[in-house]
C-alpha cells in the first residue's frame, strides 16, 4: 500500500467517524425537539399550529412569502400561542 492510499484510507475513516458523530447528535436533537413539542402539548398549545409557526419562521428572511401570506402566518401564530382551553375547538373538551 502506498503512502497515498494510506492517506486516503485515513481521510475516509475520519470522514466516516465524523458523519457517525453528527448522526448521533442529530438523533439527540430530534429527541429534544420531540420533548419540546410534548411539553407544549402538555400546557395546552396546538402542536400542529406550533409546527407551522416554526416552519414559517425558518423561511428565508427576505419577507417575500410572509408579505404574500400575512393572514396565514397570523392564523398560525394565533392557534399556536393561544392555549386550547382559551379557544375551544368544536367537538372537543375545554381541557388540555
Amino acid at each position: 500500500m502506498t503512502t497515498l492510499q494510506a492517506s486516503a484510507q485515513n481521510q475516509l475513516r475520519q470522514l466516516v467517524e465524523q458523519i457517525e458523530r453528527l448522526e448521533e447528535e442529530k438523533k439527540a436533537l430530534a429527541a429534544d425537539i420531540r420533548d419540546k413539542y410534548l411539553e407544549a402539548k402538555a400546557v395546552g398549545f396546538d402542536v400542529k399550529a406550533l409546527r407551522q409557526v416554526v416552519r414559517l419562521r425558518l423561511l428565508p428572511h427576505d419577507g417575500a412569502w410572509r408579505a404574500a401570506h400575512p393572514a396565514r402566518q397570523s392564523e398560525a401564530f394565533h392557534h399556536a400561542f393561544i392555549p386550547r382551553w382559551v379557544t375551544p375547538r368544536s367537538g372537543t373538551s375545554h381541557g388540555a
